[in-house]
This record gives structure tokens, sequence and C-alpha cells, in this order.
């Protein structure tokens, strides 16, 4: 009985500890990328009088917008309706903290993160551990890593619904094997991984990320193929038309990145250099019927790059950016030749795009932007040129322009309108030989390819912060 009074007593005290420090944190507009942010002394003055307890901070963003499309080609149920209302992104932040000691752990915690998509998400997206302290932090589990976190370029100023990375995408037909994306296509999502970044030194700080399995997340265990439902890796690119069946992944990845930033008075200074490499990995089932036991087919190991720079004079900033994913993930020549006489047909790479393909690469990406803030009023201009060679002779290419303006109606809650014109092409060989593979294989790829595409969109929307 006394055991039983002593523990309900302390889940008590523990209860009306977390309590009083739940607290939301501090809802700012999008992060500055180039000037640092200062914190009062009186603020950190304020800790919390639970030394020792655990603390819960809850955070969440939702955007919600509302968009108008026309487009030249309308194939793929992209002809109606004209306007749909989509949510952009939605993501709601639980951070587990606990107080260290001393300098050498400031803090630790978990940090679990789900995706609010009604039907359409995996739910927790984000799973991990973090220790930090003068020596820097370590970011253990489910979480983005160094080629995310680091990024900086002329994307990085971009806000309304995120241009290239948020809802346009998702509602303009892009030409066939263009990789329209503003990362690298190794890129390893929220994957398990290890990260470390150093602290900033005279400016600089170091990153590294290590992960073992690019689409592996969650319970995915030891041994084990790609899973989709254990799956929060990066598990392939565009330029794989069936991606449902099967896709490439890596292995082994490691993300490295090193960025400088200076701030004076008004004026601001930022470049980010970040390099990629991994052992690339396409298995398909010798036999259609069974999963196992499958034949790794010849593709180029995965070697890529980003750079970015930016300057910053008072309310004005302007950024560029450079990606290049070089031939990652590009099938070798022979892989026709390797490819197992049971397998399923829909998962030959040569098949799809000729065998003249391997002679192509991943593609590159160009950006430029610049922005203004001016009170609660937020402008951005940006432009992207995206290019992938898709065979010794033929490319596909796409330039988008993104204007957008955002406005802070209140602490947490911006109203914004984002315009874009988005124009990409593929060469009639290349869309040819796809059309010829989708024909056979229609049902599984559930597409049309797409030769050529203007597109012009209207978003409107709201964001909340919390």
């Amino acid at each position: 009985m006394e055991k039983k009074m002593r523990l309900c007593l302390t889940m008590l005290l523990l209860s009306c500890a977390v309590q009083k420090s739940i607290a939301a944190p501090a809802v700012t507009a999008k992060t500055q990328p180039i000037s640092t942010q200062k914190v009062s002394s009186k603020a950190t003055e304020q800790k919390s009088s639970v030394e020792s307890g655990a603390k819960l901070d809850i955070a969440g963003f939702t955007a919600i917008g509302f968009d108008f499309v026309s487009q030249s080609n309308r194939g793929n149920n992209m002809s109606s309706p004209d306007s749909h209302i989509s949510i952009g992104a939605s993501n709601l932040f639980f951070n587990i903290k606990g107080n260290g000691f001393g300098d050498y752990l400031d803090k630790f915690g978990f940090v679990v993160v789900f995706e609010a998509y009604p039907g359409a998400s995996k739910y927790v997206s984000q799973n991990y551990v973090e220790l930090a302290g003068k020596w820097g932090t370590f970011h253990f589990g489910n979480v983005s890593g160094v080629e995310d976190r680091m990024s900086f370029s002329g994307n990085s100023l971009i806000e309304g619904a995120n241009g290239l990375d948020g809802t346009l995408p998702k509602i303009v037909n892009i030409a066939e094997g263009l990789n329209a994306s503003i990362g690298m296509n190794i890129d390893t999502s929220k994957a398990l991984k290890l990260s470390y970044y150093t602290p900033t030194w005279r400016g600089f700080q170091l990153g590294v990320s290590f992960t073992p399995h690019t689409a592996a997340g969650g319970r995915y265990g030891r041994g084990k193929r790609h899973d989709a439902l254990f799956s929060t890796g990066n598990d392939g690119v565009d330029m794989y038309p069936n991606r449902q069946a099967n896709a490439p992944y890596g292995t082994n990845n490691v993300s490295l990145g090193l960025n400088y930033a200076w701030n004076k008075d008004d004026f601001g200074f930022k470049v980010v250099a970040i390099w990629m490499m991994e052992k690339s990995n396409y298995a398909v089932a010798n036999n259609s019927g069974n999963p196992y036991p499958t034949t790794k087919m010849p593709i180029n190991h995965g070697k890529a790059y980003q750079l970015g720079a930016g300057i910053q004079y008072k309310d004005f900033q302007f950024a560029i950016g450079f990606v290049n994913n070089l031939n990652s993930r590009v099938f070798k020549d022979g892989f026709d030749a390797a490819f197992p006489d049971g397998a399923d047909k829909s998962q030959n790479l040569a098949s799809q795009e000729g065998s003249d393909a391997s002679k192509g690469n991943a593609g590159h990406l160009y950006n430029a932007a610049v922005a203004y803030k001016r009170g609660a009023w937020n402008f951005a201009l940006g432009y992207n040129r995206m290019e992938r060679k898709t065979s010794a002779t033929d490319k596909s290419k796409g330039d988008l322009v993104t204007g957008t303006i955002d406005f802070q109606a209140a602490r947490g809650l911006i109203f914004f309108l984002e315009v874009d014109y988005f124009r990409s092409d593929a060469s009639k060989v290349y869309t040819t030989n796809r059309q010829r593979y989708f024909d056979d294989h229609g049902k599984k790829i559930g597409r049309q390819p797409i030769e050529s595409n203007s597109a012009k969109a209207i978003i409107i929307g709201t964001k909340v912060r919390f």
C-alpha cells in the first residue's frame, strides 16, 4: 500500500511539472536565411523553475491554398476542375526536452513530428533523439539530414506555397524525364540516420549525416527489400516511371555540408556547399510472382553536390543556387542484358527509355531569387532552370518563374499569394520511347508521358504557425 501511494505521488508531481512547462515557441515569419537571430539576455535569464524536469514544447505549421491553373497539356486528369484546394504542408511538432549538466550536455530529448494529411499520410514523419552541448548537436533517428537542414539557395527566399518545393509540381503536368526538384536526387529525406553539426566558429559550421538505407524508416528490418509501409526516405526519383512497383535506393549514404555566414550592421553574407555519395541499388525479383530471390541491376552509384550563396542589405536579399546530380542512379550499359527473364518487365529501365539512355545523366538545376521585406509584408521573385540529359542526344528541360506576396496579419497568421509560370519540354524521341513502354504497362504506371507543357498557376491561401 505504501509503495502504491509513493508511486501515485511521484506521478502527480511529474504531471504538474510537465504541465507547467508546456509552452508554444515564439512564432516568427520564415527564418531569414542570411542574418542570425539575437537572443536577449532577459530571455536567457528566464529559465524554468523546474531545472531538472522534462519540458514539452509543441509547435505546428499548416498551409492551405486555393489554386487556379491554366495549362496547354491537360492530360493525366489535369483537365478538371480548373480550381482546387490543397494542403501544401502540415506538421505538428512535439519536442520533449530535458536539462543536461553544464555545457557538455546542455540539453537532450526527442522530437516526434506528425504529418497532418488526412487519409494520405504516414502520419509520423519524424522521430529522433537530439543531444546538444558546446561540442555541437547530434540527431539520431528518422530525421532530415545535412542536405536539407544546411541547404541554401534562391529557393530559400521563396515564400507563398514554396514554388517548386511546394504545391506547384502536384497541380501541373511536367515533361517526361525532368527531375523537377530543388534538392539532389539522392536526398535521404527523413530516412533513419545519424547526423552531427559542429558549433559555429568564426562564421563556419560543418555537418555530416550517415544514412545506412535511404528507404528505411520506422520498423524497417535488416535485410528487407523496399517496403513502402515503413519507408520515410527517398525511395527513388521521377525519372523512374514505375516507382510504385520498385525503385532504386541508396546504402551507406554520406552527406557533408559546410557553410559560412557573416553579418555586420545592415549587411549579411552566406555561402553553402554540400556533397553527397552513396552505393546505389536497384534490385528486381527473378520471378514476377515471388519477391525473392532478387538480382541487383547495374546502375551508377550516387554522387551529387549543391552550392548556394546569398547577400543581404537591410530588408533586401538576393541568393543563387546550383544543384548537380551528375549520373546518380542512372542505369549502366548492360542493364537490359542482365535483366532476369522471369522478372516484371515494367521494372526494366532499358526498355523504358531505350538503351541509349545509359549515356544520359540525372540532371541539374540553376536558381536565383530576390526578396524584400517591409513591415508585415514580404515579397519575393525567383527563377529556376532545370535540365536533364535523357540520352546521348536528347534532353528534358524546364523553366519556372515564381512570384510571392506574404502578409502577416497577426502573430502566427499569414495570408499569401503565389503566381507561377512553368514551361517544360522533352524530346519527341524520348517521349515516344516512354509512350511505347506506357502502352505495354499502362495499368501499372497509371499516367501518360508528357512531351511538353506550358502552365500558369495562381495559388491563394493561408499559413498558420504556432
